[in-house]
């Protein structure tokens, strides 16, 4: 990578425009506020002169209801050989570029990704070329996506010191609801509450309440703009689906199984392979895939003993198997089927769901 085009100049995008600026990269900076984008020139990440040309990679660092119309834009004047974006949500803004009906030519040349750090402040002020040193950085590639566009996506990453991490787009949105956007609607809500708290409890406050509210002063703007763009990942991780009464013994569901569909039926012996328990299919077709129960909620779940995870597609080979005194995370229901999520991301069916334990 030798030319870049960093299009926001707030934290983030004056943040990797240092860093590639410190490897020798020649940068362009461009922001709707051009006073930001002559502040982050001035301080060494580019310069806010308009590119001659094509450069090698346009970075989008927007706000995530901003994304797909500044990617658009940029592409449909062809400012760059590849495109990735820096938003905290990654599935929402792929559909809505989707959606705008560009070239698959165009669409192949973008990639998401989201770079897994941040600050508490805001603007080029608060950029730092060493903020994603060590941090992971993921990627959400899709089957159409350009390997050279992965490669120098990759290549930032590698300019920037962090870790790629490579995810399904959807399946990053779930977990930074669960490890980024809900601490911080929490942290805001205890700051929020500590707003108008008696005066002998604040005198109380030590460490550990100034450590809970630190990132509640973060951009409220720009907060509700993440927050908005991940509702339902974000709702499910604050409303989990209800726990169990008692725990139920391994192999048994209570009555009327765990509150999903289909889970009080007759479930196969430990030792019988799942597909023994549905009807036959002829050899080399997969199964037909149940189709999706309405009223399903995420939950948290381990199962018993060792369980294999197949693909969604039908394949008769396991993608994955789950170990009993792991957490897994049910994304759908499939019948008697369940969805699950590995804690590295992948997604499979669980065909036996005897004796699981929720959390």
């Amino acid at each position: 990578m030798r030319t870049a085009l960093v299009i926001g100049t707030g934290l983030i995008g004056t943040s990797a425009a240092l860093a590639l600026a410190s490897r020798g990269v020649v940068v362009h900076l461009a922001d709707h506020d051009p006073e930001q984008a002559r502040t982050a020139a001035a301080l060494g990440a580019g310069t806010d002169e308009a590119p001659d040309g094509p450069v090698d990679l346009a970075i989008v660092a927007a706000p995530p209801a901003l994304v797909a119309g500044v990617l658009a834009d940029a592409m449909e004047r062809g400012v760059a050989r590849g495109y990735l974006d820096v938003a905290s949500v990654k599935g929402g803004p792929r559909r809505e570029l989707e959606a705008l009906g560009l070239d698959p030519a165009v669409m192949s040349r973008y990639i998401g990704s989201h770079p897994m750090s941040g600050r508490e402040k805001s603007g080029p002020l608060a950029a730092t070329g060493d903020l994603f040193e060590g941090r992971p950085w993921v990627l959400t590639p899709t089957r159409d996506t350009d390997t050279e566009v992965l490669n120098l996506a990759l290549e930032l990453v590698s300019h920037c010191r962090a870790v790629p991490v490579v995810m399904d787009a959807d399946a990053h949105d779930r977990a930074v609801a669960l490890v980024s956007h809900m601490p911080h609607l929490v942290s805001s809500m205890v700051a929020a509450r500590l707003e108008n708290a008696e005066e002998a409890a604040v005198r109380l406050c030590g460490q550990g309440i100034r450590d809970v509210t630190r990132i509640a002063a973060s951009d409220p703007r720009m907060w509700i703009d993440i927050l908005s763009a991940n509702v339902p990942a974000l709702q499910a991780a604050l409303v989990p689906a209800p726990k169990p009464a008692a725990p139920q013994p391994y192999g048994a569901q209570p009555p009327g199984g765990y509150g999903y569909p289909g889970a009080g039926a007759p479930q196969p012996s430990y030792g019988t392979p799942p597909q023994q328990a549905q009807t036959a299919q002829p050899f080399g077709q997969p199964a037909p895939a149940p189709a999706p129960a309405a009223d399903f909620s995420p939950f948290w779940f381990a199962v018993p003993v060792a369980r294999p995870l197949f693909a969604e597609d039908g394949s008769p080979s396991p993608i994955a198997e789950l170990a009993p005194g792991t957490w897994y995370l049910a994304v759908e229901q499939r019948g008697p089927a369940l969805v699950a999520q590995t804690q590295d991301g992948r997604r499979g069916v669980l065909q036996d769901t005897s004796g699981i334990q929720r959390g």
